[in-house]
């Protein structure tokens, strides 16, 4: 499941509501989620019950004709390399 919004839109309660129906048709232990660390160093997560459980390293992608490529094969090329900041790993303890 994939929770977004357009920037400078606010849904109060969206992502609560979400949860809420998903943990009553699943019944979770808990739930495990990333934040990217490109679009904020924290996560609005944490207000509504998410603890930090750590934070991933940078990974390196490689750029071709506008697509991202995590890996290339042997002799293939690419136009660029991007590096993004990483993403924070977050659990909601349900139990």
């Amino acid at each position: 499941m994939r929770f977004c919004h357009k920037g400078g839109y606010l849904i109060v309660g969206g992502i609560s509501k979400l949860l809420k129906a998903f943990i009553e048709d699943f019944k979770p232990d808990d739930i495990m989620t990333y934040a990217d660390r490109d679009w904020s160093d924290e996560s609005s997560l944490t207000r509504i019950g998410f603890k930090e459980e750590g934070r991933t390293e940078g990974q390196l992608f490689y750029i071709r004709e506008g697509r991202r490529y995590y890996t290339l094969g042997e002799g293939e090329s690419y136009d660029y390399i991007v590096k993004n900041t990483g993403s924070i790993k977050l659990k909601l303890y349900l139990s």
